[in-house]
């Protein structure tokens, strides 16, 4: 929990930093529409890095290593501002965080596997969209 939680919180909030006008269209109160885009990305670096800090004191190789290698896509999409490094920085992370997880309970791969093909069969049907999908938030 020392490094799931966070790792999972950071993540998350930086997710909505792409959909920020959206939001704020909308009418939503989502992390990045509250916080903006600096306040949001700040949050989800302290998140993270406390992740990676939680994961090195509970000795949680895969919490610790999973927030670790998300860490620097995070803070290079921090420092640009740029989509597509924001994109880049929450598939992978979020990616790679799956993929290390799933090595412990391999069922998680399979939900994973099974919620991306269900997603791209709805997005596809329902709006002819490709989504999710390489270089897609």
């Amino acid at each position: 929990v020392l490094a799931y939680l966070p790792a999972v919180a950071g993540c998350s909030a930086s997710t909505t930093i792409l959909d920020i006008p959206g939001d704020i269209a909308q009418g939503a109160r989502t992390t990045g529409a509250v916080l903006g885009v600096r306040g949001t990305s700040n949050l989800a670096l302290a998140l993270v890095l406390a992740a990676v800090v939680g994961g090195w004191f509970a000795k949680d190789v895969i919490g610790f290593y999973g927030s670790l290698l998300a860490l620097p896509l995070l803070i290079k999409a921090h420092r640009s501002g740029l989509r597509t490094d924001r994109t880049a920085a929450n598939q992978v992370g979020i990616g790679v965080f799956a993929i290390l997880v799933g090595i412990r309970v391999p069922l998680l791969l399979i939900m994973v596997a099974a919620v991306y093909l269900v997603s791209r069969t709805y997005y596809r049907a329902r709006l002819d969209l490709a989504y999710p999908g390489r270089g897609t938030p």
